[in-house]
């Protein structure tokens, strides 16, 4: 683990680098979060505050950043960056285990409801609907979700690696 200080508009992680092996930990400071927009702008979708966990998809899930997270102008941050191995050590810590988790669905869930196939299909009530009431869960290899011919009240988006690889009612 390292403490690293960042100076205004100074960059921590940037969207669709390959991380890994780290993610980080907001000590001191704000930090502001953007996303590629649909015309390839960039788009303030958040402030992490002291406290927040960032970066952990890439480690935990081996995708790519899916946003840039940047020091605001006119402010400084001190973040914690977090190796794989002390990831392994922390999360023998019950809460900071449950934290990880939890940062992880909701990272995991808002990943899959920006997805082009829903966010471009889906209004904007049923996308806030499905925030609300769905679950982002992970699965074992093999687990059954479904049987064929047996009726299911659940919806399945299924991602691998920040890949689609199937959807649909069932």
């Amino acid at each position: 683990m390292r403490l690293l200080e960042y100076e205004p508009r100074e960059e921590v992680m940037r969207q669709g680098e390959w991380g890994g092996n780290t993610f980080y930990i907001a000590v001191n400071g704000v930090l502001d979060v953007f996303v590629r927009g649909t015309g390839g702008g960039q788009q303030r979708i958040s402030q992490l505050q002291p406290g927040a966990l960032f970066g952990e998809m890439a480690v935990l899930a081996g995708v790519e950043r899916n946003a840039t997270v940047v020091v605001p102008e006119n402010n400084q941050a001190v973040v914690l960056e977090v190796t794989r191995p002390a990831l392994r050590l922390l999360r023998k810590l019950p809460t900071f285990g449950q934290v990880l988790d939890d940062t992880y669905r909701k990272h995991g869930f808002g990943r899959v409801l920006a997805d082009p196939l829903i966010s471009d299909t889906l209004s904007k009530e049923t996308i806030e609907d499905l925030r609300r009431i769905g679950q982002f869960m992970i699965y074992g290899k093999h687990h059954v979700l479904c049987v064929e011919k047996n009726r299911s009240r659940k919806f399945f988006h299924q991602k691998r690696l920040g890949a689609t690889l199937t959807r649909h009612p069932i």
